[in-house]
């Protein structure tokens, strides 16, 4: 499916979608008078015209699909679920697209078995004398994640990917709010154990304000182990899907810098000597001594494996 910005629906609709969306000389004139908010698409399958769609920003990432539909010479053929989910990953890709909202009128089964085979969740319904709708909204990263993820731990939270970004693209992200780091003593990896989580992990925490992603990793470096001199590498970027947790209260999508330090052999003991807040990391360990023996972190168990 192709998705090409257009001024007017150009579409053939039958009956029944035609009392279900504005007519074309409205759709037109909402193009005309919302261009910073407003934005409409033909949809193609190959090169032949197959439906049309329209959407409205109405919050930074957030869209409201205001008119979807099919023509009618392509309905029953199963185009009307397969172009939205392609039309989902698209706002996501090209528009970063957090939050999709949607409605249908009260009856239109229509719509909402198109709506909710593809990921809609209904919100509310609106049951006024003159308004039957019910309101729906999709989160495009769980959208996403649904198809194709990493790694989920124990509390529901999905790392989603890791991407190719620079640290300064990634310090000026309005989503990044943390630093992680793989550490390697020798051949060994090493995990704190967290005192509120009750679980071994790897090392790392927030961002304080205006730090960069470097400046956030050294920081929590020199608190978590004692350290300042050593080599830290830039690995990539983790997308991350988080649950409502002590943070927030509620699901997320963030970014995280991911880097990877290697020490010299030293022993469990010396190293524990270093960290600054005893308090949260109750213990050190070597992972291959602790693996399937106690709690550890999956996602951060997962990350290790970027760093060797």
């Amino acid at each position: 499916m192709n998705f090409v910005r257009s001024t007017e629906m150009k579409i053939n609709l039958n009956p029944e979608d035609a009392e279900m969306l504005s007519s074309k000389e409205v759709i037109r004139k909402i193009i005309q008078e919302n261009p910073d908010t407003v934005m409409a698409f033909d949809i193609f399958d190959d090169d032949i015209l197959i439906g049309f769609v329209l959407v409205h920003r109405f919050e930074e990432r957030k869209y409201f699909l205001w008119e979807y539909a099919i023509g009618m010479e392509f309905q029953n053929l199963h185009k009307g679920t397969a172009a939205l989910r392609e039309f989902i990953r698209y706002m996501k890709h090209e528009y970063d697209a957090a939050l999709i909202t949607t409605t249908y009128i009260y009856g239109n089964d229509k719509a909402k078995h198109v709506y909710e085979k593809v990921g809609f969740v209904e919100t509310d319904v609106v049951d006024e004398p003159d308004c039957h709708e019910v309101n729906m909204e999709l989160n495009t990263m769980r959208f996403i994640m649904d198809e194709n993820y990493i790694c989920k731990d124990q509390d529901g939270n999905i790392l989603v990917s890791i991407e190719n970004m620079s640290e300064e693209e990634l310090s000026a992200d309005p989503l990044f709010t943390h630093c992680l780091a793989v550490v390697k003593v020798g051949d060994e990896y090493l995990l704190g154990r967290n005192k509120w989580r009750k679980r071994y992990e790897i090392f790392g925490g927030c961002r304080e304000k205006g730090e960069s992603a470097r400046e956030c990793i050294s920081r929590e470096c020199y608190e978590e182990l004692g350290f300042k001199s050593q080599k830290i590498t830039y690995i990539g970027v983790m997308r991350l899907l988080l649950k409502p947790d002590y943070f927030s209260k509620e699901e997320r999508e963030e970014l995280g810098g991911l880097y990877g330090i290697s020490l010299p052999d030293v022993s469990l003991d010396d190293l524990y000597g270093g960290v600054k807040d005893k308090e949260e990391i109750t213990e050190l360990a070597f992972y291959s001594r602790i693996k399937d023996k106690e709690m550890i972190a999956l996602i951060d168990e997962k990350l290790m494996e970027y760093y060797s």
